[in-house]
């Protein structure tokens, strides 16, 4: 698997986000929703008007979801990106080198 541009990762993560937010904010988009924030707000009801928003935490879980997904995937895209290592241990001198120390110590 290839990593991808900063572009590709956008272009493909940006209409997620978008989606989650109107459909976090699709709520308050009714005109009767809105005329009640609009009233308690013009006669000073601040809470009345939070209240009338309904902003709990579920609120906006679809969106704190798309943006969870993003961070992941962009941690995923710059996994992809690094160089692979050679391994330190070639040709599993590392076992040899284990297995003649078990030994040793099971005959010393």
């Amino acid at each position: 698997m290839k990593s991808k541009t900063i572009a590709e990762l956008l272009a493909q993560i940006e209409p997620r986000i978008r989606e989650a937010f109107l459909a976090a904010i699709a709520d308050v988009r009714s005109e009767a929703q809105l005329a009640v924030i609009a009233g308690a707000l013009q006669e000073g009801r601040t809470e009345d008007a939070i209240r009338a928003l309904n902003l709990g935490p579920e609120f906006f879980a679809p969106l704190d979801d798309a943006l969870r997904a993003a961070y992941l995937e962009g941690g995923r895209n710059a996994i992809l990106g690094l160089p692979v290592l050679p391994s330190p241990f070639p040709q599993g001198v590392w076992l040899s080198a284990l297995m003649a120390a078990t030994a040793a110590r099971k005959n010393g």
